[in-house]
């Protein structure tokens, strides 16, 4: 596909669930005098993060299922789309809202109206009793929404940034082969990323392979609390492996990613041999 059309299709599908996001949240505050996006939990914004990731959602499977590979370009545009969400959402009420049957855009500009809003808000509890007006404080309030807004587009571009890509065929990979190594003290660990991000930095993917092989126990040990991940992705196309290892910390009975462990590197010829795809043939 012709990139300039590609890349039209990814921005036209992230305007489009922007603006579907948008609407939705607008007839909630505008019917129900409920705003989504204002829902917090111990100040963390879930609300906005929630319709963030709403809003750039299209971007986000676009750019996968096209193979639109995450740059800054991609990061500011997934960062603008779910920010935008919040002054458009305003920007409808102010559209819309009627005082005593005079529309408000006729009486004072989007600036005013914002500016308003704003000083207006409060805070409290969902069922409970709210604070007075904040004033001028309340821009400091209005902080919190659209910083979730901004750390979904974010969170979106990150999981875009963290896939498998081959750049030569400009491809998304999937995984293909995985295996697991076991340790128990963290010394361990740092032992073999450090050793793993010097020979991927030398492009020696075949002795990390090997080193990786050699580390660690194939089978967990009692009171196990570390674990490290190969993850190999083949690209169908030229044949190339993307080569990732992870490693994870045990937390609340669950393996969970630690991110200074992590390396990852495409390397042009396959150096994994991959498992042979499954056969539904029955034996004779």
């Amino acid at each position: 596909m012709n990139r300039t059309i590609r890349d039209l299709l990814v921005v036209a599908s992230g305007l489009l669930t922007t603006s579907a996001t948008a609407l939705v949240i607008w007839l909630s505050l505008h019917y129900f005098q409920f705003a989504i996006y204002s829902f917090s939990y111990w100040f963390i914004p879930v609300g906005a993060i929630f319709c963030g990731v709403a809003a750039g959602s299209g971007y986000y499977w676009s750019a996968r299922k096209l193979n639109h590979k995450a740059t800054k370009l991609v990061l500011a545009n997934l960062l603008s789309m779910s920010v935008s969400t919040y002054f458009v959402v305003q920007y409808l009420q102010y559209y819309y809202l009627d005082i005593q049957g005079q529309h408000v855009r006729d009486l004072i500009s989007f600036p005013a109206f914002l500016d308003i809003v704003i000083r207006r808000s409060t805070i409290g509890l969902a069922f409970g009793p709210q604070s007075g007006a904040l004033g001028v404080f309340g821009y400091a309030l209005v902080l919190l929404p659209i910083a979730g807004f901004a750390l979904s587009g974010y969170s979106l571009y990150y999981q875009l940034r963290f896939r498998a890509y081959c750049h030569h065929c400009e491809a998304y990979l999937e995984p293909g082969m995985s295996d697991s190594r076991y340790a128990v003290w963290g010394d361990e660990m740092t032992l073999l990323f450090g050793a793993l991000k010097v020979l991927y930095r030398d492009g020696r993917f075949t002795e990390a392979i090997v080193f990786f092989a050699a580390w660690g126990q194939k089978v967990p040990p009692q009171n196990c609390m570390l674990r490290t991940d190969i993850v190999v992705c083949p690209c169908p196309k030229c044949g190339g492996q993307w080569i990732q290892f992870q490693g994870y910390g045990l937390a609340n009975d669950e393996y969970r990613p630690h991110g200074d462990w992590y390396v990852a590197g495409f390397s042009p010829t396959p150096l994994v041999r991959q498992p042979p795809p499954p056969t539904s043939l029955a034996p004779a």
